[in-house]
């Protein structure tokens, strides 16, 4: 542990930070540089940048932190510019005004400039959720507040559409009723997961 830079050794993972300090124990040292960017201890994470919409408030700071890697990856991945620029405003679906959720979900989920394996997807879901929510519910699927006997927060066309927006492609908020989408789809020789995607 690299001495006054490092995390705090208060709260939930203090043992950890602890232990690294007490016994000399290696770790990232991205950490340490992440916490000198000001990124609070809560949201210290190391992972793919691109797998996952939590990690696009980080980007910035990423950018900053680490310039010749952050040319890298806007090299092979440019939209990822957008993540830095945005945060998570980037990933997510936007709502027009006087539109509802389920308008939403039509437009951005299965309208014609949503790739078409989103589509596929997102439709496939809404067709399940629609079924799933008509077996204990004789009011429509809701549009903002979820209906709470539905799967894994998805019992509205808010929640439907934030899911899948992004085709879910590691199968996380279908609960893994939709199979994973494999590295091979989207970049040729890539390779496939072999089993749950994990990094």
């Amino acid at each position: 542990m690299s001495g006054a830079s490092a995390p705090s050794t208060t709260g939930a993972d203090a043992d950890i930070w602890l232990a690294h300090k007490l016994y000399g124990w290696d770790y990232n040292g991205a950490y340490d540089v992440m916490h000198r960017m000001g990124i609070s201890r809560n949201s210290l994470r190391i992972a793919p940048p691109s797998m996952n919409a939590d990690g696009a408030e980080l980007l910035a700071a990423a950018s900053s932190a680490w310039p010749q890697w952050w040319k890298r990856v806007t090299d092979r991945l440019p939209g990822i510019k957008l993540g830095a620029q945005f945060g998570r405003r980037a990933v997510e679906p936007r709502r027009r005004y006087g539109e509802t959720w389920h308008d939403t979900f039509d437009r951005e989920c299965l309208g014609e400039h949503a790739p078409e394996w989103i589509r596929e997807r997102a439709a496939t879901m809404r067709d399940r959720l629609l079924h799933a929510h008509a077996r204990h519910a004789t009011t429509p699927l809701p549009d903002t507040s979820p209906c709470y006997n539905c799967v894994n927060n998805l019992g509205s066309w808010r929640g439907l559409t934030k899911a899948f927006y992004n085709g879910d492609p590691f199968s996380v908020k279908s609960s893994g009723q939709l199979p994973y989408v494999e590295p091979e789809f989207f970049r040729k020789g890539a390779g496939s997961w072999d089993g749950k995607p994990s990094w």
